[in-house]
């Protein structure tokens, strides 16, 4: 484990994670340590690559949402005080398919939540 001077948040940019055959994570004090990625002892199992899948294909969904419809899920998890972001807020809600709660949140703001482009929760 060796610990790096925070030139790695250069611009802004906090890496965090499995990146280029490293594993790197920020300790307090804002110190970033790193060490190679230990590979898997064995291959996923088919119920990880499913919800590998499920999360991929959530994300894609909110990729494809418009700036405004993806503002508005920022605009519920910040205005209902969560300590999560809107993007954190969508992937529980298609995750869990859970969305009774993002509707009652949503509901407190006045707004309308989408899950899909121009579709409403």
């Amino acid at each position: 484990m060796k610990t790096v001077e925070p030139f790695l948040n250069v611009m802004g940019m906090l890496l965090q994670g499995d990146i280029a055959g490293l594993t790197l994570y920020t300790k307090p004090g804002h110190r970033i340590v790193y060490f190679l990625a230990a590979p898997p002892k064995v291959p996923e199992s088919p119920a990880q690559a499913h919800q590998r899948n499920r999360w991929r294909n959530i994300a894609k969904l909110w990729r494809s949402l418009s700036s405004l419809e993806r503002k508005n899920w920022k605009t519920v998890a910040d205005s209902n005080r969560l300590s999560i972001t809107g993007y954190d807020l969508y992937m529980h809600t298609l995750s869990n398919t859970d969305s009774g709660t993002a509707r009652s949140l949503a509901r407190r703001c006045g707004i309308t939540l989408h899950t899909t482009p121009g579709v409403p929760l």
